[in-house]
């Protein structure tokens, strides 16, 4: 599940992208429940040892970021660790060159 990068489920996570006052925007939790989601039904099609998630939460460009980042991160590694995912890829926003 790519969660990285800018794309949509980012975009979610982001505190500066993610104005929604509905169930998907506000709380640290909210503004996860899309990824999880598609994680939950991935692992539902598939199975938990083969689902991976890609996150890059200090990835900074077209204005994502998230200022709660580190926090993020840490809340959706725990959650996919509950979840037996077979791998968690973290990418640094360095691979650019920048």
């Amino acid at each position: 599940v790519h969660a990285a990068n800018g794309y949509l489920l980012q975009q979610f996570m982001a505190t500066n992208s993610n104005l929604r006052t509905d169930a998907y925007g506000g709380s640290l939790e909210n503004r996860a429940r899309l990824t999880l989601e598609a994680v939950d039904a991935a692992i539902a099609e598939i199975g938990a040892d083969r689902v991976g998630v890609r996150i890059s939460p200090n990835f900074v460009a077209h204005g994502i970021a998230d200022t709660e980042a580190e926090v993020m991160a840490l809340y959706l590694a725990r959650e996919f660790s509950r979840r037996q995912i077979a791998y968690l890829h973290i990418a640094e926003p360095d691979w650019a060159g920048g």
